[in-house]
């Protein structure tokens, strides 16, 4: 098992501190950190927060169940094997504002906002892990830098368990009206994700990943589409975007059948 860098502690530090400058110092001096251990995770907290070590516990507790349970990942090759410790850098200070959570792979860090975290419900939170978590698994697996963002972020939001019930009605809404202003469909690609308003860029490129498990049965589930694009190298979408589009053309004459209940992200 590969040992944590100190660059992800000095990354983790960028959410507590804000910024921190080459000598390790911080807004505040040297920066002092305490941590939660567990066979696959550390929990890595500034020393001044104390009050958030039960949010350590918390997720803690989440993220070993995960990673503990995806052997081998769900939606991932048969051969691949997670063998790094994961850490999280857990801090009272919002790396973004919108942001709960962010993941850095190369350091197989996951960076969560605390105040925000401690909002969510047990299956909320579990969603969230395990949104981060797929991005780290995916950054192990496939060449980080050159995987597209949407098929990122699209198959990290299936990894957490598809769209929620929120999801289902924004996308229902805005396909909607996408037909009645006669406005054209994403396309799969970067593109059309940085022009989307955060939440919805996230319903249609999750929805992508629900619409290929839908048509192919074990495509994603069984790990055979990223197993194809760590083999080819690339993700070649054109054979699939005409399906896709008429997948949410369909569902935009279906209204969600589910309870709506707020969300965090």
């Amino acid at each position: 098992m590969r040992r944590m860098s100190l660059r992800a502690l000095v990354c983790t530090g960028l959410v507590w501190v804000g910024v921190l400058d080459a000598a390790g110092q911080g807004r505040n001096g040297p920066l002092e950190a305490m941590s939660v251990d567990g066979k696959r995770v550390r929990i890595v907290f500034p020393v001044e927060a104390m009050h958030v070590s039960r949010d350590a516990t918390r997720i803690l507790k989440v993220l070993e169940d995960i990673l503990a349970q995806e052997a081998p990942a769900y939606g991932f090759p048969d051969a691949f094997v997670w063998d790094r410790r994961v850490t999280v850098g857990l801090g009272t200070e919002a790396g973004t504002p919108s942001s709960t959570a962010k993941s850095v792979p190369r350091d197989a860090l996951i960076i969560v906002h605390a105040n925000s975290v401690r909002s969510l419900d047990a299956s909320q939170l579990r969603r969230l892990l395990r949104h981060e978590a797929a991005h780290l698994l995916v950054g192990e697996l496939l060449d980080y830098r050159a995987t597209p963002r949407w098929l990122q972020e699209g198959f990290a939001e299936w990894f957490a368990g598809g769209l929620t019930c929120d999801g289902e009605f924004r996308l229902w809404i805005e396909l909607r009206r996408r037909s009645a202003a006669d406005e054209e469909l994403p396309r799969l690609d970067d593109a059309s994700w940085a022009v989307l308003p955060s939440r919805l860029a996230y319903d249609f490129f999750g929805s992508f990943f629900e619409f290929l498990e839908h048509r192919h049965p074990g495509l994603v589930s069984d790990g055979d589409l990223l197993e194809r694009v760590k083999l080819d190298g690339a993700f070649v979408a054109d054979s699939w975007e005409a399906q896709w589009h008429e997948y949410l053309r369909r569902k935009s004459h279906r209204e969600p059948v589910c309870t709506l209940r707020s969300e965090a992200r």
